[in-house]
């Protein structure tokens, strides 16, 4: 997916989950979401040109997320928009060291101005309302933000998703579909909860030969061959 205009992005908060694919628990491990400010580049970031992407920040995130701004020579006062990919608690300024942002015009999306090269894509499954950010980097990779749509590396390459909400046939599908719907579109995920996956013509074969694995995979045994067709421009890239 190709976009005019370019932008840089810096994490504010990397995600983490204290649940792993097999259902094992680490408390030790904190639960919080991903977080990144998106602005176009060659600009410095202002209250026109700034997205801020679930910000729903821990107590550790936020002082984090306050050192990296700072490094930009920026405040919290200074970024313009957010953008929330669903609507659940581990994604929404509703905490203490979030709540202030709350009040931030939501981006919806436009087709004009500062932010015109930002798109944004329904992902439904996790959330029926899930929708994700697309947009070019300076050096001309595709990024989505992907809220929950993937959790992490390790529930992609497991071909799993977050059990505990209790998820019908129809919701699994409509997951499955959300993810090979991102890995065509971008080089780089920014999923809900960890670092940056780097979309190669290695990973996406990996990725079908496990998809036997994806529960209710019968149902939607297309998506192996819109993956495969990805193979060739994912080699292509950088």
């Amino acid at each position: 997916m190709t976009y005019r205009k370019r932008y840089r992005y810096i994490y504010l908060q990397t995600g983490e989950i204290p649940l792993d694919p097999l259902g094992n628990v680490d408390m030790s491990i904190e639960h919080r979401c991903s977080s990144v400010l998106i602005w176009p580049e060659k600009e410095r970031p202002s209250p026109g040109n700034t997205i801020l992407t679930d910000p729903c920040f821990t107590r550790n995130g936020i002082r984090n997320a306050q050192q990296a701004i700072g490094r930009l020579g920026i405040s919290f006062d200074t970024i313009g928009r957010i953008f929330i990919t669903h609507p659940h608690h581990d994604h929404i300024p509703k905490n203490r060291y979030s709540r202030e942002l709350s009040r931030k015009k939501h981006f919806k999306g436009t087709s004009s101005g500062r932010l015109s090269g930002v798109a944004v894509m329904s992902c439904p499954g996790h959330s029926p309302n899930l929708k994700t950010l697309l947009f070019n980097t300076d050096g001309g990779q595709s990024v989505c933000v992907a809220g929950d749509a993937i959790l992490d590396t390790d529930w992609l390459n497991a071909w799993e998703y977050f059990r505990p909400n209790g998820y019908n046939a129809k919701e699994v599908v409509e997951t499955w579909r959300s993810v090979v719907r991102i890995l065509q579109a971008a080089d780089i995920v920014i999923p809900g909860h960890g670092d940056s996956i780097h979309v190669t013509g290695e990973l996406i074969k990996t990725l079908i030969r496990k998809f036997h694995r994806a529960e209710f995979s019968g149902r939607c045994p297309e998506l192996k061959q819109e993956l495969a067709r990805a193979i060739g421009n994912k080699r292509l890239r950088v």
